[in-house]
């Protein structure tokens, strides 16, 4: 069965940091693997629950200076043959500057 998707996905490898909105924990690192216009699939060290909204940050070797968004996780399962991130998660932005979003994908369309 073929999937079809309303934006296409764009594999990437980056760096970001991210924390649980409204609490004062400190940021712990992922990995964004993948990136859309509206989304983004993500390693992480521990489970996050489906549904936690995260605010996340990431530098692009393109852009100046770091990119924050909102997102919200709308799947995540466990990994069994990672070594450093034990879960993958798909989330979707909710909040996010259109000009960040448009150097996002003006990065993820560069690595493909």
């Amino acid at each position: 069965m073929e999937e079809h998707r309303k934006f296409q996905r764009f594999s990437v490898d980056l760096q970001a940091h991210f924390s649980i909105s409204g609490s004062n924990d400190r940021s712990e690192e992922c990995r964004i693997i993948e990136l859309s216009k509206e989304g983004l699939r993500l390693l992480f060290k521990e489970r996050i629950r489906f549904g936690q909204n995260l605010a996340l940050s990431l530098e692009l070797p393109t852009h100046k200076t770091p990119i924050h968004a909102d997102i919200v996780l709308r799947w995540s399962k466990q990994l069994y043959d990672e070594i450093k991130f034990e879960y993958m998660a798909g989330a979707e932005f909710t909040q996010i500057a259109q000009e960040d979003q448009q150097a996002i994908l003006h990065y993820a369309q560069s690595c493909s």
